[in-house]
């Protein structure tokens, strides 16, 4: 298990239009300006991302509106050799499947729309050398 030391974190949030209803179509579109924001940065990075979007439901005594966020289940590490539009393409279908598993778990939710996009980018520096540890060994 390898540890690494955080430094800076930043934090941008790209509104949909009220056209998006189709999230990989929301990715596709603005898959090019994720690319060219981190492109600013220095590597190596961590970085997430999460998607909100609004959310209908009908019951009894009428309709319910929530805007629930969809995040990544982990941090994404971007190095210096990284395809990033590879990493960005896996990270966006992990998040439409998150997503689509949610809607079809029989919640009775269905899209209104997206609403927005949050990328989180940290800077971390690798620390050398590592620790193993097996787990459930006895002592």
């Amino acid at each position: 298990m390898k540890k690494s030391a955080l430094k800076t974190v930043s934090e941008y949030t790209m509104l949909a239009k009220a056209s998006d209803k189709d999230i990989l179509g929301f990715f596709h579109r603005l898959r090019q300006k994720l690319l060219i924001k981190l492109k600013k940065y220095k590597h190596p990075l961590k970085i997430s991302l999460a998607i909100q979007v609004k959310l209908k439901k009908i019951e009894i005594d009428g309709e319910r509106i929530i805007r629930p966020w969809f995040n990544t289940d982990q941090a994404y590490k971007i190095y210096v050799t990284s395809n990033v539009p590879k990493i960005l393409n896996a990270i966006f279908f992990k998040l439409n499947d998150n997503f689509e598993s949610f809607l079809k778990l029989g919640s009775g939710w269905t899209l209104e729309r997206i609403k927005a996009l949050r990328l989180k980018i940290a800077h971390f520096s690798p620390i050398s050398g590592s620790l193993n540890i097996e787990p459930n060994l006895p002592i």
